[in-house]
């Protein structure tokens, strides 16, 4: 069954100021102004959104600050990765979903410039030429993908914290997008101290930032997401089928599949993404882990509803959204929890054998990065980085 759509109205056209059929063709395979359009308006519910008030702001600009002193202090990663400290931004719902769309650019245009090439390339009889060879053709895969993307960010755009709702590089920047309004909502549904949970928040977003913009780990993981994105094979006559069932006149028929990647993409998997992607689930696992470990150490001492909060943050990521789903099979990400369980073994491994210290060598380098079978036995690890050191 297909994960159900996010809120937004009955027809995901209902509160944009132009038709996605409209629009003149895009300059390139994804048509980003349809894109934009639909992640404000799921992220916003369809509804006007008040804009985070200037205590929220300062609130949690302060819990940023406390965030990366206490990283420091720990001996953590230094989370001020252009030289400037960080800055906390507040933000409603639909600017983080465009924000983050534009973020997410590279990568997005990388899986839709493979999505345009069927498998095997054109044909060369005219008559079984793929759709995407006239114009009203490629804009409307244009548009179809700028719906995809928009309403994954869309639905995102709902429920994350801050920047690294997904454990994705961003941009090189001085500030932390965060949503007040998610906060507010999460703490209020969990009865938790809203305090303590933007404090948390502000404490895993910050270390996120921290590791995964250490310029060697940012490297690694774009180019093997780049490399995934770019590896998927596209059935050109399912793609045909799948836009020859929309009616131009009824834009709910977009809505009939949406719910599902393979179906509107017509994707499939190919023999390079299922050698790449061992390879990216063990680095976001390895980043999981560590944040996780990182943020209990420091939270817990900090928090005093630590252990209520902890709970509750390790169900909503069990519980993933639409998005979350959507975004796992485009991107190549697993499910969060089982990703931090596997990376929260590997941390615990690491420490039980040979503490502290040896986890700090972590993110070192890239040749310090360990390999899938390495994150499910540490020991392996700490034998290879030991034996590079001249230690052993």
């Amino acid at each position: 069954m297909s994960p159900s759509p996010p809120p937004g109205g009955s027809t995901p056209f209902g509160g944009l100021p132009f038709s996605p059929f409209d629009l003149p063709p895009s300059d390139g395979p994804v048509n980003w102004a349809v894109a934009e359009g639909l992640a404000r308006l799921v992220a916003s519910g369809g509804e006007e959104e008040v804009e985070p008030a200037p205590a929220d702001s300062d609130r949690l600009d302060a819990f940023v600050r406390v965030a990366e002193l206490h990283l420091g202090e720990a001996g953590a990663l230094d989370p001020a990765t252009t030289g400037a400290p960080l800055r906390a931004r507040s933000v409603s719902r639909r600017e983080w979903a465009a924000r983050t769309l534009d973020a997410y650019r590279p990568v997005l245009t990388a899986l839709a410039s493979a999505l345009a090439v069927p498998a095997g390339g054109h044909e060369d009889e005219e008559d079984d030429a793929p759709v995407e060879d006239d114009p009203e053709g490629r804009a409307m895969a244009a548009s179809t993908r700028g719906l995809v993307f928009g309403w994954m960010l869309g639905s995102l755009g709902r429920r994350a914290f801050g920047p690294y709702e997904l454990p994705l590089p961003r941009p090189r920047a001085a500030e932390l997008l965060l949503v007040p309004a998610n906060l507010a909502e999460f703490a209020a549904e969990w009865r938790l101290p809203e305090d303590d949970l933007s404090l948390w928040a502000c404490l895993t977003e910050v270390a996120h930032h921290a590791v995964l913009g250490r310029p060697h780990v940012r490297s690694r993981l774009e180019s093997l997401l780049v490399t995934y994105v770019s590896a998927f094979e596209v059935e050109a006559t399912a793609f045909e089928a799948e836009l020859e069932s929309i009616d131009p006149s009824d834009p709910t028929s977009f809505q009939s599949i949406l719910g599902d990647p393979e179906a509107v993409l017509a994707a499939v998997g190919s023999p390079l993404q299922r050698e790449v992607l061992p390879q990216i689930e063990a680095l976001t696992a390895v980043v999981a882990g560590w944040v996780e470990h990182v943020v209990a150490d420091i939270g817990g001492r900090l928090a005093g509803s630590a252990t209520t909060v902890d709970e509750a943050l390790r169900r909503r990521r069990v519980e993933a959204s639409w998005g979350d789903r959507y975004a796992a099979r485009l991107l190549g990400l697993g499910a969060r929890q089982a990703s931090a369980e596997r990376g929260t073994a590997f941390v615990a491994g690491v420490l039980e054998r040979a503490g502290e210290e040896a986890l700090a060598r972590l993110w070192t380098s890239e040749r310090s990065l360990p390999t899938p079978a390495e994150v499910d036995a540490p020991g392996l690890w700490l034998a290879r980085v030991a034996m590079e050191d001249g230690t052993q």
